[in-house]
């Protein structure tokens, strides 16, 4: 799936690809951001039982998916399910969040780090990004992220899709909430992933500004909670 990229790597693709009909190449006419894209893949490609949503930089380690299909297979009522996510030096990435509040996003994106990382904002991020609960362990997330998530195609082809007015950020915090409304939302760290995490958000205005507006369409339209 090309996301109406503005490289020659589709014309790469279909001419290495050519003749096997295990992949199916499309492109999509306009790049409508992260959950469009993804999107416009689930609406045009084969059957299947479940539609794995990853970033381009993510690295997936050997029988990852094949297990994580194992266990979504095992257990019908996991809608969602997400691996143990590590950096590249192989410490844990605390992706698994609670529902957003206003004063948990000010406190990441604009509390300087070594703030962030003493007294009671510390705290306050370490509940939100669920290390009370603990990376150890099987368990339920309210906000999974979107580097990797491995979706049932039934519950999307029910009508569960990413909410494309989001082009990029929150579109994973809105389909976590529309996931656990009929199904379970499950981080599952038997096995793993690594993902070069960009934070483009902190670097660059353009993004500062994509989030924020992502951020008021979230809150908008599930309840805005200030604490």
């Amino acid at each position: 799936m090309d996301n109406c990229s503005r490289t020659d790597l589709i014309e790469k693709l279909r001419e290495k690809y050519s003749g096997n009909r295990r992949v199916n190449i499309i492109r999509s006419e306009k790049n409508g951001g992260y959950g469009y894209g993804h999107n416009f893949g689930i609406r045009n490609l084969p059957e299947s039982d479940y539609h794995l949503v990853l970033n381009p930089d993510v690295i997936i380690h050997k029988s990852t998916i094949d297990e994580m299909v194992d266990f979504m297979n095992s257990n019908p009522m996991i809608g969602m399910l997400s691996p143990r996510i590590l950096n590249t030096d192989g410490s844990l990435q605390a992706l698994n969040k609670r529902e957003p509040t206003i004063l948990d996003l000010f406190l990441r994106r604009f509390v300087p780090i070594r703030f962030q990382n003493s007294g009671m904002i510390k705290h306050r991020l370490d509940k939100y990004t669920m290390m009370d609960v603990g990376y150890e362990n099987t368990t339920e997330v309210q906000f999974m992220s979107g580097c990797f998530m491995m979706i049932r195609r039934s519950l999307i082809d029910s009508g569960i899709f990413f909410d494309d007015r989001y082009f990029m950020y929150f579109e994973d915090a809105d389909l976590s909430r529309q996931m656990a409304e009929i199904s379970k939302v499950v981080y599952y760290p038997e096995v793993s992933i690594t993902h070069h995490l960009g934070r483009f958000a902190h670097k660059k205005f353009k993004f500062m500004l994509i989030f924020i507006k992502s951020a008021f369409l979230y809150f908008n339209k599930w309840g805005w909670r200030i604490f």
